[in-house]
């Protein structure tokens, strides 16, 4: 690997990726139902910044962007150490994993419901280093000889 490869292999780990839902009708979301998730990019390390930071929101199987099968989004021009940018982005529910089971064909003779996650989007980052911000790299070493030669 080079010198590059490990930068950003080593960058890649300084962005990190949160989402939450933040709207939605009733209590669980349902197929076909319209919901909310607000995704957010954040700079956890303490020197290096990013520049032109972008997210791509994609569908997956259980949910689609309002808009299109996959968003791409300007997040920031600089994202500077500590600092965080976000979108929030409307999908629409197209399918599930969840399981109803009839009480005739439940072990219990009751009704049993199984909710499951679904992975409702597909997540991309992408940012430059902002390698103007990255100073003060220093190498120490000693010079030796042998003086009677």
């Amino acid at each position: 690997m080079s010198l590059i490869d490990d930068i950003r292999a080593d960058a890649n780990k300084r962005l990190q990726v949160t989402h939450g839902i933040t709207g939605k009708v009733g209590t669980q979301i349902n197929v076909g139902e319209k919901f909310t998730s607000r995704f957010v990019v954040k700079n956890i390390d303490t020197t290096v910044a990013f520049k032109n930071v972008k997210l791509k929101v994609s569908k997956t199987e259980f949910a689609t962007p309002v808009g299109a099968a996959q968003l791409n989004f300007n997040l920031a021009a600089q994202l500077n150490p500590g600092n965080a940018a976000g979108v929030s982005v409307q999908f629409t529910a197209t399918q599930t994993l969840d399981e109803f089971i009839p009480a005739d064909e439940s072990p219990t003779g009751k009704p049993i419901f199984l909710f499951a996650s679904e992975p409702f989007a597909e997540l991309e980052v992408l940012a430059d280093v902002d390698i103007g911000n990255v100073t003060g790299l220093s190498k120490l070493s000693s010079a030796e000889v042998d003086i009677r030669k």
